[in-house]
This record gives C-alpha cells, sequence and structure tokens, in this order.
C-alpha cells in the first residue's frame, strides 16, 4: 500500500526525501517545497529525513518547529523535549518559541500550582533570549 493509500492519521507527518535533494541544490532552505507535504511517513521513518534536514539548514526555525510538531502530535514529550534543547538558542524566530511555549503549557497543565511555576519560568526564558533579539 502506497503513500497515496494511507488514511490520515496523527501518527502520521507530512515529509519528503525530496526536501534533502533540494538542500543539496539550494545554499538556503527551500521557500516553497510543496515535496515536502505530498508523502506521508510514520514519524520513526521521518526522523532521519528530519534530521537531515536540520544538520543542513541548523537555523531554519521552520524545519525543527515540523520537526517537533511531528513528535508532538504522538506525545513523544522526551524527543520534544530533546529537539528543543538543540534548537531554541540557535533559531530565535517567534514561532520556534511559541511552538515551545504550547508545549510548555500542554506538559504542566494537569501539575497545578508546581505546573504553573515551570510554565511562567518558561515564559521569562522566552522573553530573555526572544525579547533580546526581536523586540
Amino acid at each position: 500500500m502506497g503513500p497515496q493509500n494511507w488514511p490520515p492519521n496523527h501518527n502520521l507527518i507530512n515529509l519528503s526525501a525530496a526536501a534533502i535533494n533540494l538542500s543539496r541544490r539550494h545554499p538556503s532552505p527551500p521557500t516553497a517545497a510543496p515535496q515536502l507535504r505530498r508523502s506521508r511517513l510514520p514519524i520513526s521513518d521521518a526522523v532521519p529525513i528530519y534530521e537531515q534536514l536540520v544538520a543542513a539548514f541548523p537555523t531554519a526555525a521552520k524545519y525543527w518547529k515540523q520537526y517537533i510538531e511531528a513528535h508532538m502530535a504522538v506525545n513523544n514529550d522526551e524527543a520534544t523535549r530533546q529537539i528543543f534543547s538543540r534548537c531554541l538558542l540557535n533559531c530565535l524566530q517567534v514561532p520556534l518559541w511559541r511552538c515551545y511555549i504550547r508545549f510548555i503549557r500542554k506538559v504542566n497543565d494537569k501539575k497545578g500550582m508546581e505546573g504553573q511555576e515551570e510554565t511562567k519560568k518558561a515564559f521569562e526564558f522566552m522573553l530573555n533570549y526572544v525579547g533580546k533579539f526581536q523586540l
């Protein structure tokens, strides 16, 4: 059964190896890569492709965010944390940091006051870095 016959599923993500080929031909991240959305791969198959993308474009927040959101979609909180630890300080783009805050809020949602304090620390962390360069 080919990708075109796969059912829509939150365990599948949009990604294509064509993005890697584009990255080899272009010195900067491709801005319009429709191939990224044409095939749907299970997260386990997509990880190596994402790793190649973020290695080729380590400051491209778009690819880091897609990678993170793929793990968030399958509730892989540990992998999400690890990816955030690799990219946040190198990618000071607001959309990526908003994704970080959304993740922190999600994982701390049911922790009461302790969770609120952790979320507050995450906001302060974000403002400390993004605020210096974006505001």
